[in-house]
């Protein structure tokens, strides 16, 4: 199950770097363009909104079913001297939890702005933030600890 879970994690994690990057390129279309959000902008942020979502839930199983996080779990003062062990039990998490949080803020903000241009700025803002957030603690394979490009249960 563990394998099954880590490569959904690790598939889906393109989902919501895609869909960023269309939310991120819609907000900043929109300032440059102005008009109204059309519906197939609507529906990019919500399916990223939901992809951070899954993403969380699939993260939750991970931290609770991963033998790493385990190890960690069963000792953190050593974990938290170990780079590879702290990475997966607290900084990772954490800040996708905060990446997570910057998505849901975002949207509700942009959809309360005043004007069509300040929901723009909104949403090229919350998507860049969250954006950033992920691209700074998502595992890539140059970074360490890193992990593969995309990893199959098989």
């Amino acid at each position: 199950m563990y394998e099954v879970v880590l490569s959904l994690h690790s598939i889906l994690r393109w989902g919501v770097v895609i869909t960023g990057l269309l939310v991120l390129q819609q907000g900043l279309a929109g300032l440059l363009a102005g008009g109204e959000l059309g519906n197939l902008g609507k529906r990019v942020q919500l399916w990223f909104l939901m992809s951070v979502d899954t993403m969380l839930l699939l993260g939750i199983v991970l931290w609770v079913i991963s033998p790493t996080v385990q190890s960690a779990r069963d000792d953190m003062g050593a974990a938290m001297k170990d780079p590879n062990l702290r990475y997966f039990a607290v900084e990772h998490g954490a800040t996708m939890l905060l990446a997570v949080v910057v998505v849901h803020v975002g949207r509700v903000a942009a959809k309360r702005a005043q004007s069509v241009r300040a929901g723009h700025m909104r949403t090229a803002i919350y998507a860049a933030v969250a954006l950033a957030l992920i691209a700074l603690r998502t595992p890539w394979p140059f970074m360490e600890p890193g992990r593969p490009w995309i990893r199959l249960p098989f």
